[in-house]
């Protein structure tokens, strides 16, 4: 550049590079501003979504009663009272709270701030809605101090939980109604045992009085023998009930109990195949007193009417158990009368005529025969009156029963 005088001066210029540098830095800040509005718009969408939700915001000051300083504007759906109401003090939160809970949510928050946390989790309170309903809440409390570490504010959320509540205390109720159900059920047990057990003394010395009348020399043993395991046979039902009065009638245990009554009343030696053990097969114990009346009056009858070939001769008792059928035969050396017929009951005698009668009638079928010179009284027991504890096995043959 030439002055007047001649002399040359160098000037830089930075006009293009200044405007370039402007048009920029507007660009970036546009860039900025688009960006903050949306993060604005973004925030503005989770404020409204959060403000819809079931969570209430509060802000209270540290002084007596709690005032507000903020509130979100949902808070009318829990409290039923205006955000308004808050922040003009009509309405102060310890008035809300249930006088119940007011002392512990007090207590709360001074443990809180002794021990100078800085936040922690209410217990379950309640508070009374603007309608006069209760409800439950839980929440958080944020401890806010300043400089001098002085407590000025809390920050708290709550949300309703009176439904969860409802649960708990309908549950708490059906516990309480279990556990009583389940006390009385132990005494009825209870009792039940001792009834069982001094209906079996009773019999018991009923038997006694008969095992008296024989040895001091009534005329007709074996009408007392009869009777005497009659009563034996309710009782027998009777102990083991005594000694599980809630579950069904094993029949092994009542069978063989039977069998060595009769053995110690008849002294005629029994045979039985295969040897009895405890198995799964359990009967109706509504109908278990019957079925030892029949059971027991078949083997009875079959001491009485046995007429043995030589003295090796002895009453054969076999059973066989499955998950569906049990089949116990009972034969003695003898004949049947002239004429029987099981259908029409001719020729039955009063043992026959007994078992006929007390045989339960869904679940047990009764077959009388005569082969080889023995006859043979076959009892199938079925469901509903057998009662399946264990795994199923293979059928037994129900060919040539009769």
């Amino acid at each position: 550049m030439l002055r007047e005088t001649n002399s040359e001066r160098t000037v830089i210029s930075r006009n293009r590079t200044m405007t370039t540098d402007s048009s920029l830095n507007k660009s970036s800040l546009l860039d900025e501003l688009r960006q903050l509005r949306a993060k604005i718009s973004t925030l503005e969408e989770m404020q409204t979504l959060f403000f819809n939700g079931p969570i209430v915001i509060f802000r209270w000051r540290n002084i007596p009663g709690w005032p507000v300083d903020y509130v979100s504007p949902n808070v009318c759906d829990i409290f039923g009272y205006t955000h308004d109401e808050f922040i003009d003090n009509t309405i102060f939160y310890t008035g809300l709270i249930a006088s119940t809970d007011l002392e512990r949510v007090s207590t709360e928050l001074e443990q809180a701030d002794r021990k100078s946390a800085q936040a922690f989790d209410h217990q379950p309170y309640r508070i009374v809605h603007r309608d006069g309903s209760v409800r439950w809440l839980n929440g958080r409390t944020s401890l806010i101090r300043n400089s001098n570490n002085e407590l000025t504010h809390y920050y708290s959320y709550v949300f309703d939980i009176s439904r969860q509540k409802i649960i708990e205390n309908e549950l708490n109720d059906r516990r309480q109604i279990q556990s009583e159900l389940v006390s009385k059920q132990l005494r009825l047990r209870t009792l039940l045992q001792e009834v069982h057990h001094r209906i079996k003394n009773h019999l018991q010395g009923l038997m006694g009085l008969l095992k008296h009348c024989r040895k001091i020399g009534c005329n007709d043993v074996s009408v007392l023998n009869s009777a005497i395991s009659q009563i034996q046979s309710f009782a027998i039902v009777y102990e083991l009930l005594a000694h599980r009065p809630a579950a069904e009638i094993n029949f092994a245990q009542m069978l063989s109990t039977i069998i060595r009554n009769a053995e110690n009343l008849s002294q005629i030696p029994m045979s039985v195949t295969p040897e009895l053990d405890i198995g799964p097969y359990e009967i109706d114990k509504n109908r278990a007193v019957a079925l030892a009346l029949v059971v027991n009056e078949l083997i009875m009858n079959a001491t009485k009417h046995s007429q043995p070939q030589s003295e090796e001769a002895e009453i054969k008792i076999c059973h066989q158990q499955t998950s569906e059928l049990i089949m116990l035969t009972i034969s003695n050396p003898g004949k049947l009368p002239d004429g029987f017929d099981y259908r029409t009951q001719k020729g039955f005698g009063t043992g026959l005529e007994l078992a006929s009668v007390m045989l339960p009638g869904e679940g047990a079928e009764l077959f009388i025969s005569e082969k080889n010179n023995n006859v043979v009284a076959r009892l199938l027991i079925s469901p509903p009156l057998l009662i399946d504890r264990g795994q199923n096995l293979n059928d037994l043959p129900r060919e040539n029963i009769g």
